[in-house]
């Protein structure tokens, strides 16, 4: 079995800050409208990487209450057995997943002829 990583991606917010006087809490909430927004897609999309024998499978779970439309890009690097790279092809794949849904997609190495990389992993997802 390959190796498995997991990409999240995490949205910073605007933290609640406190101020202590005289043995006295007073917390400020988050600022600005977005604390009653809808999470946006960074804060509910992960992304799992399983390597296979000729690429990666890539499965992006949508956590999301609502579609969205994603896209991912990665580079295929080709190598010779000694680690010398002979091809780098940047690859991109467009596509929808249901609210609370799943897609998987294939980074196909299986144009190397001795061994491969796929670096260069990005993702980014919108409602549709």
């Amino acid at each position: 079995m390959g190796n498995v990583s997991v990409f999240v991606r995490h949205k910073k917010s605007i933290l609640a800050a406190a101020l202590v006087t005289a043995g006295f809490i007073v917390a400020l909430g988050t600022v600005g409208p977005a604390s009653a927004a809808e999470p946006s897609a960074s804060d509910c999309v992960t992304v799992l990487r399983t390597e296979k024998s000729q690429g990666l499978d890539m499965n992006v779970n949508n956590a999301c209450g609502r579609g969205l439309a994603c896209e991912l890009r990665w580079t295929v690097q080709c190598e010779t057995a000694e680690g010398k790279v002979t091809q780098r092809a940047p690859k991109a794949s467009r596509f929808n997943i249901d609210a609370s849904g799943q897609s998987q997609i294939v980074a196909s190495a299986s144009a190397c002829k001795d061994s491969w990389t796929v670096t260069d992993v990005t993702w980014s997802c919108a409602g549709r």
